[in-house]
C-alpha cells in the first residue's frame, strides 16, 4: 500500500501561476506538472510555516528519505517556499499531471479538482488569475534531494475559489503594476486593438519565476 502523507489545507491567500488545467513551463518547455502558488498574509504564512516544521521534525525520524542523511553544516530545510521580488514568502504545490495505473500500466492525465466557495464542483475554462483567492488542500513529503536542498514537498490535492479573477494570459494584472480599476476610456471595437493583438512576454518567465 503506497504512504498517506499528512494532508492540510491552507489559509485563504492570493493565488499566482496557477496552472491547473494545463502543464507549466520552464524555459518554454512543459515540465510535467500542474502548480499553483500561493501569498499568504504574514500571520498566516507564519502559521503555516510552524506547522509544516512541526510536521518536518516527525517526518525526520519516521520517514526513511532521511535516514542516514546528512544536512550541510548551515543549511536549511525548505518547506515549499520562496520569497518574491518584494521579499514576500510564496508557497508552491505542485503534482505531476499524468498518474500510471498499477494494474494495467496505462497512463492518464490528473485532474486537479476545483471547488467553489460553497463545495461546488468548477469547470473553469481558463486558469484561475493571478489575485484570485483560495484555499490549497494538500500533502505534505519528506524531500531529501542533497545536503543543501531538502525539507518538504508540498503536493497538490485541490483548489477551492472563495474569489476569482478573471485568468488573463501571460499572468499579467494591473494590481501588478500598483494600479487600480477606474472610472474612464475602455476600448471598443473602432479603437482597432484588442487582445490578440497584445504580445505576452511572460509566459515563459512565468514558470520560470515560480519555478523551485
Amino acid at each position: 500500500m503506497a504512504k498517506q502523507w499528512k494532508q492540510m489545507v491552507s489559509p485563504v491567500g492570493e493565488a499566482y501561476w496557477a496552472r491547473l488545467r494545463r502543464e507549466e513551463e520552464y524555459k518554454g518547455k512543459p515540465t510535467g506538472r500542474f502548480s499553483i502558488s500561493l501569498k499568504l498574509p504574514l500571520e498566516a504564512t507564519q502559521q503555516l510555516l510552524k506547522e509544516l516544521e512541526a510536521e518536518y521534525d516527525v517526518l525526520k525520524k519516521t520517514s526513511s528519505v532521511f535516514q542516514g542523511q546528512k544536512p550541510a553544516k548551515g543549511s536549511t530545510p525548505n518547506f515549499g517556499t520562496k520569497e518574491d521580488s518584494n521579499g514576500d514568502i510564496v508557497f508552491k504545490f505542485s503534482t505531476k499531471s499524468t498518474f500510471e495505473s498499477k494494474k494495467t500500466g496505462e497512463t492518464f492525465k490528473k485532474t486537479i479538482p476545483i471547488f467553489s466557495a460553497s463545495g461546488k464542483a468548477l469547470e473553469l475554462a481558463n486558469e484561475i488569475g493571478n489575485g484570485s483567492r483560495v484555499r490549497v488542500s494538500f500533502s505534505v513529503a519528506p524531500k531529501f534531494k542533497d545536503s543543501k536542498t531538502y525539507g518538504l514537498q508540498l503536493f497538490l490535492d485541490a483548489v477551492k475559489v472563495i474569489q476569482l479573477v478573471e485568468y488573463k494570459a501571460g499572468g499579467l494584472q494591473e494590481e501588478a503594476f500598483g494600479f487600480e480599476p477606474e472610472d474612464g476610456y475602455e476600448p471598443d471595437q473602432e479603437s482597432g486593438f484588442c487582445e490578440e493583438d497584445s504580445v505576452d512576454e511572460t509566459e515563459d518567465g512565468g514558470a520560470e519565476e515560480t519555478d523551485f
